[in-house]
């Protein structure tokens, strides 16, 4: 009641400072004198007190005895339960530092939109393949987001996948027919017709001769993209640029290694930063399936249903000591336990308010509580 009275007194007290902030305002807007506003500090106050009158939902656990006893085994089971979030959150660091050791630096969507040549790394990666933006391990905090994400089950095998890629066939590449085409159709000529020395001449059978198309691609893209950047569709601008990075994506397949990135920057068409050396793009299905499904195993299927089998053994002892409390007397065939102990808390309550009354403040009970009776000390419910 107490509570109640509390949440309806700053209930009306909200109401009666509305009240008088609306009269005053009308009153100024009428040419009256301007009253003084009332206290800011004061008005944030009393709205953050109108917050608890969401509390009075918690009444609701007096009556639904289900919830009740679910909200009771909650808070028993606290101290076991923050020792297995804490086991949880070693897990998440420990998968966290080893997702960005192994996977930080693989591409996520929106890198391949950055400015100039620094889009051309993760511009040659398959847009499929790209991690999410909010799901990668590119960071610490990153890692840890993605680490819950997996946990929960949410499309982690998409993470998966795109730490799986990577080159397939072996080095060195070799050229397909359907690229050599693609390139003869761009370029309106083969270049294994021209002289050798020409500098344009390529022979398909070159083990070089994958790296040289999308070098090749990538200087035919920038010069056709070059000081387009705030295009919205941008690193793919117009028709022609988009075939030229889909032919560099056909000479160098799933993914870019350390050597092909080492080759684009010395050729000045890649560049990560000042001081920075651009690095693969490549993951590693090894590490990736040994590394997700393990934390996915541990984490999803073991921790998680640890906190479950503790809920559910402290909601078992919880029932436990309610029917305890629920047994008959020894001998009554009516007369609960926890009735009984009621009646003789307030018997004792009653024995001791006339005993001082008879024999003065000072006097001894002579009652003995039962096991499991508090002493008195306020009357009885």
């Amino acid at each position: 009641n107490r509570f109640d009275f509390f949440i309806v007194s700053v209930t009306f007290l909200g109401i009666l400072i509305d009240t008088s902030a609306r009269i005053a305002a009308r009153s100024a807007a009428d040419g009256g004198a301007p009253s003084e506003p009332p206290n800011l500090m004061f008005l944030r106050i009393q709205r953050i007190f109108r917050i608890f009158r969401i509390l009075r939902a918690v009444r609701i656990f007096k009556t639904a005895k289900g919830l009740y006893a679910i909200a009771v085994t909650m808070m028993s089971s606290m101290p076991a339960l923050v020792n297995l979030l804490l086991m949880l959150m070693l897990l998440f660091f420990m998968y966290g530092v080893l997702g960005v050791m192994l996977f930080g630096h693989l591409c996520s969507a929106g890198d391949e939109t950055r400015p100039g040549i620094e889009a051309v790394r993760c511009m040659l990666h398959p847009p499929e393949t790209l991690l999410d933006p909010h799901a990668n391990f590119i960071n610490m905090g990153n890692a840890l987001l993605t680490l819950f994400r997996i946990a929960t089950g949410d499309a982690w095998g998409e993470i998966l996948y795109a730490c799986q890629v990577e080159v397939v066939g072996g080095f060195p590449r070799k050229v397909l027919d359907e690229t050599w085409k693609h390139m003869v159709d761009l370029l309106q000529y083969d270049p294994r017709t021209l002289p050798p020395q020409d500098p344009e001449f390529l022979a398909a059978d070159d083990d070089d001769a994958a790296i040289k198309i999308a070098m090749l691609s990538i200087r035919r893209w920038n010069h056709t993209a070059y000081g387009t950047e705030d295009h919205p569709a941008w690193p793919l601008t117009s028709d022609t640029a988009r075939d030229w990075v889909a032919l560099a994506r056909m000479a160098l397949p799933f993914c870019v290694t350390d050597q092909e990135m080492y080759e684009l920057e010395n050729a000045n068409l890649a560049y990560c930063g000042e001081g920075i050396r651009c690095v693969e793009t490549c993951g590693n299905p090894y590490f990736a399936n040994f590394t997700l499904v393990t934390f996915v195993l541990m984490a999803a299927f073991i921790l998680l249903q640890l906190v479950i089998a503790v809920l559910m053994e402290q909601l078992n002892a919880n029932e436990d000591e309610q029917s305890a409390k629920h047994m008959l007397m020894p001998g009554a065939e009516t007369l609960r336990k926890d009735v009984f102990l009621r009646m003789f808390r307030r018997w004792r309550w009653n024995a001791d308010r006339i005993d001082k009354f008879l024999n003065g403040p000072g006097s001894k009970r002579s009652s003995v509580a039962p096991s499991g009776a508090p002493s008195p000390a306020k009357k009885p419910q």
